[in-house]
Protein backbone atom coordinates (compact mmCIF):
# COMPACT_ATOMS: atom_id res chain seq x y z
CA UNK A 1 0.00 0.00 0.00
CA UNK A 2 1.61 3.36 -1.17
CA UNK A 3 1.85 6.14 1.41
CA UNK A 4 -0.46 8.35 -0.50
CA UNK A 5 -3.43 5.78 0.12
CA UNK A 6 -2.38 5.65 3.82
CA UNK A 7 -2.38 9.38 3.89
CA UNK A 8 -5.75 8.73 2.70
CA UNK A 9 -7.27 6.16 4.82
CA UNK A 10 -5.62 7.80 7.83
CA UNK A 11 -7.47 11.62 6.69
CA UNK A 12 -11.02 9.78 6.39
CA UNK A 13 -10.54 7.61 9.96
CA UNK A 14 -9.81 11.11 11.54
CA UNK A 15 -12.59 12.60 10.10
CA UNK A 16 -15.10 10.31 10.73
CA UNK A 17 -13.86 10.03 14.69
CA UNK A 18 -13.88 13.94 15.10
CA UNK A 19 -17.59 13.48 15.87
CA UNK A 20 -19.97 12.44 13.20
CA UNK A 21 -21.54 10.63 16.05
CA UNK A 22 -21.72 12.92 18.33
CA UNK A 23 -23.37 15.04 16.09
CA UNK A 24 -25.94 12.82 15.07
CA UNK A 25 -26.83 12.08 18.45
CA UNK A 26 -27.47 15.90 19.08
CA UNK A 27 -29.03 16.37 15.53
CA UNK A 28 -31.78 13.37 17.04
CA UNK A 29 -31.63 15.01 20.80
CA UNK A 30 -32.31 18.89 19.20
CA UNK A 31 -34.84 17.64 16.95
CA UNK A 32 -36.66 15.98 20.44
CA UNK A 33 -36.08 18.84 22.14
CA UNK A 34 -37.75 20.96 19.21
CA UNK A 35 -40.46 18.96 18.90
CA UNK A 36 -40.99 19.05 22.75
CA UNK A 37 -40.88 22.64 22.49
CA UNK A 38 -42.98 23.41 19.58
CA UNK A 39 -45.60 21.07 21.13
CA UNK A 40 -45.64 23.33 24.36
CA UNK A 41 -45.71 27.01 22.66
CA UNK A 42 -48.09 25.79 19.49
CA UNK A 43 -50.42 23.77 21.84
CA UNK A 44 -50.60 26.48 25.12
CA UNK A 45 -51.51 28.98 22.84
CA UNK A 46 -48.14 31.33 23.11
CA UNK A 47 -47.00 30.40 19.63
CA UNK A 48 -48.03 29.65 15.66
CA UNK A 49 -46.08 26.98 13.38
CA UNK A 50 -44.23 28.71 10.46
CA UNK A 51 -43.87 25.56 8.69
CA UNK A 52 -47.57 24.06 7.15
CA UNK A 53 -46.68 20.35 7.01
CA UNK A 54 -45.49 20.58 10.86
CA UNK A 55 -49.06 22.92 11.57
CA UNK A 56 -50.50 19.97 9.94
CA UNK A 57 -48.79 17.07 11.94
CA UNK A 58 -49.54 18.90 15.01
CA UNK A 59 -53.54 18.49 14.62
CA UNK A 60 -52.60 14.84 15.95
CA UNK A 61 -50.33 14.69 18.29
CA UNK A 62 -49.28 11.43 18.14
CA UNK A 63 -48.15 11.64 14.40
CA UNK A 64 -46.28 14.86 15.08
CA UNK A 65 -43.85 12.98 17.30
CA UNK A 66 -43.75 9.69 15.37
CA UNK A 67 -42.53 11.87 12.47
CA UNK A 68 -39.97 14.28 14.45
CA UNK A 69 -38.68 11.68 16.31
CA UNK A 70 -38.45 8.56 14.26
CA UNK A 71 -37.77 10.74 10.91
CA UNK A 72 -34.67 12.89 12.48
CA UNK A 73 -33.86 8.90 13.85
CA UNK A 74 -33.50 7.76 10.01
CA UNK A 75 -32.04 11.07 8.85
CA UNK A 76 -29.48 10.61 11.42
CA UNK A 77 -28.75 6.75 10.22
CA UNK A 78 -28.68 7.95 6.74
CA UNK A 79 -25.88 10.53 7.52
CA UNK A 80 -24.06 8.12 9.64
CA UNK A 81 -23.94 6.05 6.65
CA UNK A 82 -23.19 8.62 4.03
CA UNK A 83 -19.83 9.66 6.22
CA UNK A 84 -18.72 6.40 5.54
CA UNK A 85 -17.88 7.18 1.87
CA UNK A 86 -18.50 11.08 2.35
CA UNK A 87 -17.09 12.07 5.89
CA UNK A 88 -16.69 15.46 5.19
CA UNK A 89 -19.72 16.19 3.65
CA UNK A 90 -21.61 14.06 6.08
CA UNK A 91 -20.03 16.00 8.70
CA UNK A 92 -20.79 19.52 7.44
CA UNK A 93 -23.88 18.34 6.80
CA UNK A 94 -24.91 17.63 10.40
CA UNK A 95 -23.14 20.82 11.73
CA UNK A 96 -24.99 22.98 9.97
CA UNK A 97 -28.44 21.44 11.27
CA UNK A 98 -27.23 20.96 14.79
CA UNK A 99 -26.77 25.01 14.68
CA UNK A 100 -29.92 25.73 13.35
CA UNK A 101 -31.52 23.01 15.41
CA UNK A 102 -30.03 25.22 18.64
CA UNK A 103 -31.34 28.58 17.33
CA UNK A 104 -34.89 27.20 16.89
CA UNK A 105 -34.53 25.44 20.24
CA UNK A 106 -33.54 28.97 21.63
CA UNK A 107 -36.23 30.49 19.76
CA UNK A 108 -38.91 28.31 20.86
CA UNK A 109 -38.01 28.50 24.55
CA UNK A 110 -38.33 32.34 24.40
CA UNK A 111 -41.13 31.91 22.71
CA UNK A 112 -42.91 29.89 25.45
CA UNK A 113 -41.21 32.13 28.30
CA UNK A 114 -42.22 35.29 27.24
CA UNK A 115 -45.50 34.04 25.71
Amino acid sequence: MGLGRQVEMLTRMKAKEIGVGKLAVAFVGLNTLDAYLTHKVVIDGNGYELNPLVRGMLETPSNFWLWKVVGSIILAGLLLLISRRFPTLAKNVLKLCVAILILICLWNTLSYLLG
